[in-house]
């Protein structure tokens, strides 16, 4: 489980969703309940994490990108 002091989404994060029908909700259920497969520590600006989970039997992944005071970026 990640936590998210704010998450701001980023323009092609935006598109992807929209391409997709993701909903934001969504993001933010993968955000909260969806578990960690890949890190890319060395990632910039902040180190990422590649996130999954199933929302209503979809699979859903999304990259979440962690500054040091909580902030998700996707």
């Amino acid at each position: 489980m990640m936590t998210c002091t704010k998450i701001t989404y980023k323009l092609h994060a935006v598109e992807q969703m929209f391409n997709r029908a993701i909903t934001q909700e969504e993001v933010e259920h993968v955000i909260k309940h969806g578990e960690a497969i890949a890190a890319y520590p060395m990632a910039k600006p902040y180190p990422s994490l590649l996130h999954f989970a199933f929302v209503d039997a979809r699979p859903i992944h999304i990259v979440i990108a962690q500054s040091s005071d909580g902030e998700c970026y996707l």
